[in-house]
């Protein structure tokens, strides 16, 4: 199970994370984040670190254009399909 929390306040941003992997038998406290960011983004991620470890320190973010539907272009990576 994961826990990823985001508060917006008076032009602030707070975003966390637990720190738990678990496999339904047991759980353990890992030292890799679930959320951090990567450029312009913040993201996080449940289920795989694999998927964690790529979005982190692999995967490049494109660049959205002024005219592309906003929430389309968060839902869609392209560029992990490859």
């Amino acid at each position: 199970m994961t826990c990823i929390v985001g508060v917006a306040q008076s032009g602030n941003v707070w975003i966390g994370g637990d720190s738990a992997a678990s496999n339904g038998y047991s759980s353990t406290v890992r030292k890799d984040v679930k959320v951090f960011r990567n450029g312009p983004f913040i993201m996080g991620f449940t289920s795989s670190f694999r998927m964690g470890q790529l979005l982190a320190h692999s995967f490049r973010p494109p660049t959205r254009h002024a005219d592309a539907d906003v929430y389309a272009f968060m839902v869609t990576i392209s560029c992990a399909r490859r």
